[in-house]
């Protein structure tokens, strides 16, 4: 079971957003500044999507559907596309904030029953 309050979720996934802002920012100084512009505004969007979606549909809903989209990332080679790497650094990133080590093996167990609890 997990214990986690909506707003501190919120809280997390908006410091991500920033952190993902400043990799934004430096992607220029990078060797590929074109990979890293687009992983990091991948992972600022993806941010974006599960913060709307924990305000409209809760929490529970929200990592269901990230458990769902995840499932689907680990079926493609992420190794050229920044778009899909950025998505999956944003939503591990959500799973640890919510307090959920995440696995694709774990992915149908917590579908099938998922446990948070929102305090």
């Amino acid at each position: 079971m997990i214990q986690v309050a909506k707003e501190d979720v919120l809280k997390g996934l908006k410091k991500c957003k920033r952190l993902a802002k400043q990799a934004l920012l430096a992607s220029n100084l990078t060797d590929n500044p074109s990979y890293w512009n687009s992983q990091a505004e991948s992972r600022r969007e993806t941010y974006d999507f599960l913060m709307k979606s924990i305000e409209e549909k809760g929490l529970e809903e929200t990592y269901l559907i990230a458990s769902e989209n995840y499932s689907k990332l680990n079926r493609i080679d992420l190794s050229s596309d920044p778009v899909k790497a950025g998505q999956k650094q944003a939503y591990e990133m959500f799973f640890t904030i919510i307090g959920k080590g995440y696995s694709t093996a774990k992915v149908e167990e917590y579908q099938s029953s998922p446990s948070i609890v929102v305090g």
